[in-house]
């Protein structure tokens, strides 16, 4: 019973010291103003459109098919920043030049030699119309497949 009491009367000091708050009042700080300056943002949202080719062979120089990608629903006013391509090298391909075409007839190309990415600048070209892309060599037999990111700016 004596036991009982005591854990009763210690319960009720904890309860009671619990209810007690200590509260201290700080100065409150001086308001300060504040200007907002807006200033002009050339920020533009970025997005993409892929699309995957299928199997281009190039033969001793001879262009490969051309495959041919839309931008879709682009908004008007995009402009491209750039264009990444993962190309997939067959096994015992010659190196070869993987060339990307805008709508407006800007061409890129970069020379490849084995698979990997491979980035193409195109700032500032317009976004909206068909994208073309295929490969060609200097000689021998080359194979692959790449899948293309092209980056615009709106």
């Amino acid at each position: 019973m004596r036991k009982k009491i005591a854990s009763l009367l210690t319960a009720c000091m904890l309860m009671c010291s619990f209810c007690v708050m200590s509260v201290s009042a700080a100065e409150a700080a001086p308001i300060q103003e504040m200007e907002f300056v807006q200033e002009e943002s050339s920020a533009r949202a970025t997005n993409y459109f892929s699309g995957l080719t299928g199997t281009m062979n190039s033969y001793n120089g001879v262009q490969s098919r051309i495959f041919q990608r839309s931008s879709g629903s682009v908004p008007s006013n995009s402009k491209m920043t750039s264009v990444e391509a993962h190309v997939s090298v067959s096994s015992g391909s010659s190196p070869f030049y993987l060339v990307i075409k805008s709508p407006d007839g800007i061409t890129r190309e970069t020379y490849v030699r084995s698979s990997g990415y491979y980035t193409l600048d195109f700032s500032g070209v317009d976004a909206y119309g068909t994208w073309q892309v295929y490969i060609y060599n200097t000689g021998g037999v080359s194979t692959a497949t790449a899948n293309v990111k092209y980056y615009y700016q709106y």
